[in-house]
């Protein structure tokens, strides 16, 4: 279940990530449909860089790269 807003394991595995990432360290996963903006945004206020979406056969943001910054 993605919980109310349709964002809970995004946000639950930004936050473990935030804790268990090294400075640089990478984070790369799957999004769904219109999830780009928000995630992309609680990348950033959380401490990640966003080096890549990648977009699928649709041209949907699909995947990203992030590297934690601090």
């Amino acid at each position: 279940e993605a919980g109310v807003d349709g964002f809970r394991e995004i946000r639950k595995l930004i936050l473990k990530s935030k804790k268990l990432l090294k400075r640089n360290g990478k984070l790369i996963f799957e999004i769904g449909k219109n999830q780009a903006l928000p995630t992309k945004n609680m990348l950033n206020k959380n401490n990640f860089y966003v080096n890549k979406i990648c977009k699928d056969i649709q041209s949907i943001p699909r995947v990203f790269i992030a590297t934690k910054t601090i």
